[in-house]
């Protein structure tokens, strides 16, 4: 029962972030969706700012000083929304924001005041957005195009948070993630993404045991109730029959108006994996397998192809 978070619960680790990652195409909005339905977990669309804010922050000065952290949070709001503008385009924009950190934009000074350094500012950012919801515990879900090493997105977030590492077979990845605009160019392409993502990711969790959680897709659909409660007991939230109405609610309905995420509108399906083996010839099976095989083995599954 292989795969985007660990295994010490927020009870151990107060006021410390969730974070729900994985390959582009793998199920994290999935997984946010549900979680949001929870009513505990306040997680908002995409923000992408953390490891890039994190690698250029000085450039907004010393951030022990108020003016300083006044300056890159101000940053982090634009960057927000020219994100949005662009990510958002096939969407409702406006029905989106109200699932985004730029609801909480007028409590920029609270969050100067309550900050000395870029982690507690990132922190106190996503803390806001769940108290604005109504949530105890804040959470990000960002699916990076490349893979973003977890240990920059570790530091970045004060280095205590605990991270959901949701894995999709690679071959139903590489049939939706090569479909849409953004993704890879090839199938190829599509398969070495797909393995740096969960082998990198892997890593960091053996190196940190303690705060990182596997979750596979297709679990989350054949079995629910049970890798669900698993979910809130590493997260130590109550678990609840409401999870399951995730797709009524209106983050996932606005969400899903979109071709890439149309499916967050409805019910759990377990009918939707192994998508594979109706949409690939046997040479691209053969193609992403050679690339990607001890990857998918390792992640827990049988290779159709490749011996």
């Amino acid at each position: 029962f292989p795969v985007t978070i660990l295994i010490v619960h927020l009870m151990k680790h107060p006021g410390h972030m969730v974070f729900v990652v994985g390959c582009p195409r793998s199920g994290t909005y999935l997984l946010s969706s549900i979680l949001n339905g929870s009513g505990q977990v306040a997680i908002p669309t995409e923000t992408h700012f953390i490891p890039h804010f994190w690698h250029f922050r000085k450039l907004a000065g010393r951030l022990e000083t108020p003016a300083a952290r006044r300056r890159i949070i101000k940053a982090i709001f634009i960057f927000l929304k020219i994100w949005m503008a662009r990510a958002e385009e096939e969407r409702d924009v406006k029905a989106v924001i109200r699932h985004s950190l730029l609801i909480i934009e007028k409590k920029t000074e609270k969050i100067v005041i309550s900050s000395k350094n870029f982690s507690e500012i990132v922190n106190h950012l996503f803390l806001s957005y769940a108290e604005a919801k109504g949530a105890k515990i804040a959470g990000d879900k960002s699916a990076f195009y490349d893979s973003v090493p977890l240990d920059k997105i570790d530091m970045a977030s004060g280095g205590k948070g605990l991270f959901i590492h949701v894995i999709r077979d690679a071959r139903d990845v590489c049939v939706s993630w090569h479909r849409i605009s953004v993704g890879p160019k090839t199938i190829s392409e599509a398969a070495k993404k797909w393995s740096q993502h969960v082998e990198t990711k892997k890593t960091w969790g053996l190196q940190h045991p303690d705060r990182y959680f596997e979750l596979r897709y297709e679990d989350l659909l054949e079995y629910p109730k049970h890798t669900l409660r698993r979910v809130c007991a590493f997260l130590n939230i109550r678990y609840t029959n409401s999870l399951f109405k995730f797709h009524k609610l209106a983050y996932a309905k606005d969400l899903s108006k979109s071709s890439t995420h149309k499916l967050l509108s409805r019910p759990l399906n377990p009918a939707n994996r192994e998508k594979w083996k109706r949409n690939l010839t046997r040479k691209e099976i053969q193609k992403i397998e050679t690339i990607a095989g001890q990857v998918l083995k390792d992640a827990g599954y049988k290779l159709a192809v490749v011996g």
